[in-house]
């Protein structure tokens, strides 16, 4: 329950400002590599941030 808030704000943020709330095709699978491809998107800008941080 500590870390169910982190957790849950971050599969909100991956459906409202990524995409998530929708599926992009039909299927289970479509919708597997749409969520895994918006999670590495996510990651990817994440680590840029963090990245932008520590060179300063």
């Amino acid at each position: 329950m500590k870390i169910r808030h982190r957790i849950e704000e971050k599969n909100g943020e991956l459906k409202e400002a990524h995409g998530l709330r929708r599926a992009d095709s039909r299927g289970l699978f479509a919708m597997e590599l749409q969520m895994y491809f918006t999670a590495f998107v996510s990651n990817v800008k994440r680590i840029t941030k963090l990245a932008e941080l520590v060179t300063q």
